[in-house]
């Protein structure tokens, strides 16, 4: 997953994209604590964080070749992400 993890000279270390960092080498199993802590700490948003995430996948998938192992099960990796996010978002706001 060092591709997920490493930085491109554009992108921050430190805001959302510095959460994103943080999450996508963890342990998914603590996915969720680590979102809920950045999230009530105001470390970043729903909106901001689904928005990296989606930045982030757009990048792997066009970073790597087109149907290759690779970007198959780093966009899956990503995708997993993104689900438990969204249930993560939806379970704090009570819904």
């Amino acid at each position: 997953m060092a591709r997920l993890k490493s930085e491109s000279p554009n992108q921050d270390s430190g805001g959302v994209e510095g959460v994103l960092n943080d999450i996508i080498p963890a342990e998914p199993e603590t996915w969720d604590a680590i979102i809920k802590q950045k999230t009530t700490s105001g470390d970043m948003s729903e909106a901001t964080f689904m928005d990296a995430l989606q930045k982030r996948m757009e990048a792997v998938v066009l970073g790597l070749q087109s149907g290759s192992y690779a970007q198959r099960v780093q966009a899956e990796y990503l995708k997993e992400l993104e689900a438990r996010s969204k249930q993560v978002f939806k379970d704090m706001a009570g819904v």
